[in-house]
């Protein structure tokens, strides 16, 4: 019998992916990855906030805090440019966003005194509180301001140079209706438990300060960063010595 010759089977092609094919494709998968990184880091700011309201509610309060400390700050800028400045604020006074209420004329902020940091009576520094709690944001120097933004037009030297700087916040003036208060505006025995969170005015001489305190983590590194001698408070102004003279800490 004859030999029968072998059928040659062909070996099956293997199809190659060119080194092309293969970079696209990695470089869509890297895409994907930085897609599905930015989706999570988004879903994890909003779970924060929604698991966290209470440190978005702290937030939103210490940017109104701060936001009242600008705008008191420019109107006593402007108070002293029109000679309203310092109306009936005395020096050696912590003036409180808090009314005087059933406290005793000599003692007006006595009812607060647990709640307060002490000052340095030595040198007779003490606390004023407004006498009326009607009168607590009234501009007209019946407030826990006791100077009169009200009247700075009428306060103004036509023949003053300095009244073409004043002519430029002359709108922002006008509109203090009412002076504005801590949003929480209590001491420990509030509706707020031991929370403790108002606003301080200090006079100087043609100086000011502002001093509160802000509860939120966000805006914790501000306290310490404003410039003041208080990491646990924040102090804003044009004399920020003047709460570490009151307190004499």
């Amino acid at each position: 019998m004859g030999k029968h010759k072998k059928k040659k089977i062909p070996a099956r092609k293997v199809k190659k992916t060119s080194d092309k094919k293969k970079k696209k494709s990695f470089g869509f998968s890297l895409a994907e990855l930085l897609i599905s990184i930015g989706i999570l880091a988004i879903i994890s700011t909003i779970t924060v906030l929604v698991i966290n309201p209470l440190e978005l509610a702290a937030r939103t309060r210490d940017s109104i805090r701060i936001t009242d400390f600008k705008k008191l700050d420019s109107y006593m800028s402007y108070a002293v440019l029109s000679g309203a400045y310092p109306g009936q604020a005395m020096t050696k006074v912590v003036y409180l966003s808090f009314p005087k209420g059933v406290n005793p004329p000599n003692q007006p902020c006595l009812s607060y005194s647990d709640y307060l940091e002490p000052l340095d009576t030595g040198n007779f520094w003490r606390y004023s509180c407004t006498w009326f709690s009607e009168f607590l944001q009234y501009p007209d120097s019946r407030g826990w301001v006791p100077i009169d933004f009200t009247n700075l037009l009428t306060e103004l030297d036509p023949q003053d140079n300095k009244l073409s700087i004043i002519k430029k916040a002359l709108a922002a003036i006008i509109n203090v209706n009412e002076l504005p208060i801590d949003p929480k505006n209590t001491t420990g025995d509030g509706p707020y438990g031991d929370e403790i969170f108002y606003y301080m005015f200090i006079a100087g001489t043609n100086t000011w300060e502002f001093v509160t305190r802000l509860e939120s983590d966000k805006y914790q590194s501000l306290m310490e960063n404003d410039g003041g001698y208080f990491p646990e408070y924040y102090e804003f102004g044009s004399d920020l010595t003047l709460w570490k003279e009151a307190t004499n800490l």
